[in-house]
């Protein structure tokens, strides 16, 4: 059958002979006519990787897994390995010498995940028998089931998936329909916080400038001078507000301030957009809410054009602590927009969250902290507090100030 030796063996064997390697340590593998009809890897990297853990162990070498398998290389040219099944002489074709195996991280055994479609998000766990599937079969179609019930109407399907960004990594439209049936892994990866899909638009179009129609007063009601006057936040996050609620706020807001108690203004996962945004800006500064310190405005369909209006038209910013503008559609000309604010001190900033805006260069994010070192371009894992989060039922969480407990 299938039998490996030491590589100073120098039997002779009818059957298919070919040394194995991976680093320093290598074997000598023969296969007989019934071995090269069976899967590569069971034929040739299981048995290789059995006789390598103890002599690696033996020499202080990191242990290696036949799940984490990365590349083969036959006779220094790599191979195709199409899927497990693939036969042994498919990849190493008869008369090759020598077969070199490169190994990572095996996969891992469960993975947790954020799946967020609109304003639908789903927090989805794959055991190995579920990281075996397609990205389709293992996260479209259980989201999707999610989905369908809370949104009611027309019921989506996997086929109406049209782009897909993986912690703000783009998997656009020439190239989603073949990631939708690739193993779940191969388009996750092994440590992905969170997965956005987009049904019958595009992850680019989130950049339009504007938004028809207006839900302010079905989904938020009216209030008074007054009662703006009171109150320390303003929670209006999964309102599906619009560009035009962009203009009914700061109407609001300019009437009524300065607002002397209004610290925390919660609008994300909102359509406000960037005409939302330009007409919100000159009523976000300093004399009319003195004392905001955090502005969440993340998945809002923001370019750079609304960034750039923030920046200049808030002028000047209340002293923020936070400014969420993730999971957005900005490029380097919006956070140079804001940077060169920041550095004339115009807007008072000490965290940007930004990650999920895949059209930001590794260039444009170090420019950008350089000035604003705090901010994050990279979405926060589970477990890595002790910041404050928007845990998934949405209700927005902060530390408890003295000024909340004053009084009581």
């Amino acid at each position: 059958g299938s039998a490996m030796a030491a590589g100073g063996d120098n039997v002779v064997f009818d059957e298919q002979r070919f040394k194995v390697a991976s680093g320093v340590i290598e074997f000598t593998t023969r296969l007989s006519t019934t071995w090269q009809e069976r899967p590569f890897i069971k034929a040739v990297v299981a048995p290789f990787v059995k006789q390598y853990n103890p002599r690696a162990e033996h020499r202080g070498l990191p242990l290696v897994h036949v799940e984490g398998l990365q590349r083969v290389e036959v006779d220094g040219v790599q191979a195709q390995l199409k899927d497990s099944k693939a036969a042994a002489v498919q990849v190493v074709p008869v008369g090759s010498r020598r077969v070199e195996l490169f190994f990572g991280e095996p996969p891992p055994k469960l993975l947790k995940v954020e799946v967020a479609s609109a304003e639908v998000n789903v927090k989805v766990t794959l055991d190995e028998r579920w990281l075996t599937k397609s990205f389709s079969a293992a996260l479209v179609v259980p989201f999707l089931s999610v989905y369908n019930r809370r949104r009611g109407g027309r019921s989506l399907s996997p086929d109406d998936l049209t782009d897909a960004l993986v912690d703000g990594r783009k998997i656009g439209a020439s190239t989603c329909k073949a990631a939708a049936e690739m193993p779940v892994l191969q388009v996750l990866g092994y440590c992905p916080s969170r997965v956005h899909l987009f049904f019958g638009s595009l992850a680019d179009e989130r950049a339009a400038s504007s938004s028809r129609g207006s839900n302010f007063y079905a989904r938020i009601g009216q209030y008074s001078v007054a009662q703006y006057r009171e109150l320390k936040e303003l929670a209006w996050e999964y309102k599906e507000l619009t560009s035009e609620d962009g203009k009914i706020i700061a109407r609001q807001l300019r009437n009524a301030a300065p607002l002397q108690h209004l610290k925390y203004l919660y609008l994300y996962y909102n359509d406000l957009r960037d005409e939302g945004i330009i007409a919100l800006a000159p009523v976000l500064t300093q004399p009319h809410l003195p004392r905001l310190e955090q502005l969440y405005l993340h998945h809002n369909r923001i370019s750079s054009k609304g960034v750039e209006a923030l920046a200049s038209l808030s002028n000047p910013s209340p002293k923020l602590n936070i400014l969420s503008l993730h999971e957005n559609a900005i490029d380097d000309f919006g956070l140079r927009a804001l940077a060169s604010a920041v550095d004339a001190k115009t807007f008072c900033v000490d965290k940007v969250t930004l990650w999920a805006n895949p059209a930001t260069s590794a260039a444009g994010r170090e420019t950008f902290l350089a000035v604003v070192a705090h901010s994050e371009f990279v979405a926060p894992v589970h477990s890595r507090g002790p910041t404050p989060y928007i845990p998934y039922d949405h209700t927005p969480q902060r530390w408890v100030t003295p000024d909340d407990v004053k009084g009581v």
